[in-house]
């Protein structure tokens, strides 16, 4: 039976990926709490069962799960196990070139657990991959091919449980949570998943992240065919990926502006230059 997750291939399955669809995606999680309703794994496992959908539509490999995330909330830390910003992003980095080395010609690392400075390094870490080795390689929040339906990220609250719900319901248990409404939740908000949170709605949100990353991985593979628009495209690409994290840098308020949402739209529009032109006008890059 063939499969899209790379641990369960033979060299058989390998060869006839990186001939057919040279497409690799890295799921990138830690285990962190969230709440008292979603497992520990929830960061690296949404991303990971996001990534098999997205190969099993569209093509591709999905590598294993690297639960090494970064970053310490303050406000809660029963059982989390982080990793420090350099060791991340220079983990993050070899593996997004060592997946270029062996012959994909598109990378995409999906970082289901989203602290701003997370996003930072996984979008520093792709474009220097990009640089060094010439593929297309890209790191992003599964929530920035979503905004537009009002998913900017939460910590295991409406969005991250709905999602989780409908991905893998055996990792969720909402009797977990204390009934009275009154009974502040930890680890889990803004918005209360114990009224806000669905697996109809985490259906959603999924059909369209897998939708929309299958159609934009496909415009990659086309201007990596293109001797024409490869080069520019590609460094405006790369561009795009550092305005992003140099914005990011600016706070975390960033992922809730209309204007970010819009750069976001032109990026994963694969209208590079737009996305870097409207990143440098409105933040003065």
């Amino acid at each position: 039976m063939r499969t899209v997750e790379y641990d369960k291939m033979f060299v058989k399955d390998l060869r006839k990926v990186l001939a057919e669809r040279p497409v690799a995606y890295l799921p990138i999680g830690t285990p962190e709490m969230h709440g008292e309703h979603l497992s520990y794994g929830q960061d690296g496992i949404k991303a990971h069962e996001l990534c098999k959908r997205i190969a099993e539509k569209g093509g591709g490999a999905v590598l294993p799960t690297l639960h090494a995330g970064t970053s310490v909330p303050k406000s809660f830390n029963f059982g989390n196990i982080y990793i420090s910003v350099p060791v991340s992003k220079a983990l993050y980095q070899e593996y997004l070139l060592e997946l270029a080395r062996i012959g994909f010609r598109v990378v995409v690392a999906v970082t289901g657990h989203y602290p701003t400075c997370q996003e930072i390094i996984a979008k520093q870490a792709a474009a220097d991959a990009a640089d060094v080795s010439g593929a297309w390689v890209v790191g992003l929040a599964e929530y920035e091919l979503a905004t537009d339906l009002g998913y900017t990220g939460d910590h295991a609250g409406k969005w991250e449980t709905s999602i989780y719900w409908h991905l893998r319901p055996d990792l969720v248990c909402m009797d977990n949570l204390p009934k009275d409404p009154t009974v502040r939740l930890v680890a889990a908000g803004p918005e209360d998943p114990r009224t806000t949170a669905s697996p109809e709605l985490g259906e959603k949100v999924c059909r369209v992240i897998v939708d929309r990353m299958v159609a934009f991985v496909d415009k990659l593979l086309e201007f990596d065919k293109d001797p024409v628009k490869h080069g520019p495209t590609h460094t405006l690409m790369e561009m795009a990926l550092r305005s992003m994290s140099k914005v990011l840098e600016t706070g975390g308020q960033v992922r809730r502006e209309p204007k970010y949402h819009e750069a976001l739209a032109a990026f994963y529009a694969c209208d590079f230059g737009k996305a870097h032109g409207l990143l440098a006008q409105n933040w003065k890059l």
